[in-house]
This record gives structure tokens, C-alpha cells and sequence, in this order.
């Protein structure tokens, strides 16, 4: 490795400070903070999320586009990751919330961002966050009934289920696709 890809590998995973301007526009809304790969990320609480988020979209040149909203499980806790824009460039602040398992409850950014909608049913159903205000929590891509959150790393998979039943082409191949080629077929003597 040359001492070029070493230096990249470490300033991307290697935190900076934030800079003076997003420290002083997050204020007392954030816990934590950092600029990783280049790109600033904040960290709040539920409780500061709406004002935070409220504070980033309401700037001379605001953070006015949600570009995503995810689901991480970091084992002991769940985390909702916000990435907003500012204009329709590449200028991007990531706004984390971290929530205990056990109730991981954030308030809908819906008010903010009508597209937020979709995400939030999805992280909903995949993570088992509860998005309170939020207009539709009902299942969006998961069959009624369902039990449990699929994406939490602990969630164990029912075989019975139907919906996860056996893949024969990920399992066995060879049977599917009626087995390895033949010499004949791939030309070698």
C-alpha cells in the first residue's frame, strides 16, 4: 500500500472537528459531533431533532433537501440517519439519532419533508422505530401479520414462512441450471 492510499484511508476514517460554523449553527441541539470522509455529521437527541432539523432548513442558504432517511442497528441501539442538502449541490450534513431498543421513538420529519413519508414506514417496519405523528405507520413493504423488524441484526428468520422460502438457484445451482458445462460446451480439450 503506498503511503498516498494509507493517508486516504485514514483521513476517512479518522474524525475531524466540525466547523466553527455548524458548531455554532447546531448550538445546544447536538451531543456530538464530527466531519468524517468530508462530510459533517451531528449528532442530537429526539427531543432536539425537529428544532435541529428546524434550525438547518431555516439558514440564509438552508439544508433544504432530505436526500435520505435510513435505519442503522448498532446492536445496543438503533440509530435514524438524516442526510440533507443544501441547494442542489454536494454541500451535505448527516444528522444522526441514536434510540434505545427497547422504545426507539422519534417525532415524523413529515412537517419538514413530505417525502419523508415513505422512509419512515420503511424504517418503521424494517427497524421497528416508531415515528410519532407520522400520518400512515401501516405496513408498506411486509405482509400484515408480520412479526418482528427483518433488518435488526438479531431478528431470526421463521423458514416456515412462505415469504422466505428456500432459493433452489442460491442453494443448488447446479440442479436449476442442470449442472457445470460440459467440456463440449466450454471449448476446453
Amino acid at each position: 500500500m503506498s503511503e498516498g492510499q494509507e493517508q486516504q484511508i485514514a483521513s476517512v476514517s479518522s474524525p475531524e472537528p466540525l466547523s466553527a460554523e455548524l458548531q455554532e449553527i447546531a448550538g445546544d441541539l447536538t451531543t456530538g459531533g464530527c466531519v468524517r470522509a468530508g462530510r459533517p455529521e451531528l449528532l442530537t437527541t429526539p427531543e432536539n431533532l425537529l428544532p435541529l432539523l428546524n434550525r438547518l432548513h431555516e439558514l440564509p442558504e438552508p439544508y433544504s433537501r432530505l436526500t435520505d432517511l435510513c435505519g442503522v442497528d448498532w446492536g445496543d441501539r438503533v440509530q435514524v440517519v438524516y442526510a440533507l442538502c443544501r441547494g442542489y449541490g454536494a454541500e451535505m450534513v448527516l444528522v444522526k439519532v441514536d434510540l434505545p431498543r427497547a422504545q426507539a421513538e422519534v417525532p415524523t420529519v413529515t412537517g419538514l419533508w413530505q417525502l419523508a413519508f415513505w422512509p419512515e414506514r420503511e424504517v418503521a417496519e424494517m427497524f421497528g422505530v416508531t415515528f410519532v405523528g407520522h400520518p400512515n405507520c401501516e405496513h408498506l413493504l411486509l405482509p400484515e401479520g408480520f412479526v418482528g423488524y427483518p433488518l435488526l441484526k438479531d431478528y431470526e428468520y421463521d423458514r416456515s414462512n412462505p415469504l422466505l422460502s428456500p432459493d433452489p438457484l442460491r442453494e443448488d445451482p447446479d440442479a436449476v441450471l442442470g449442472g457445470p458445462p460440459s467440456e463440449d460446451e466450454t471449448g476446453a480439450s
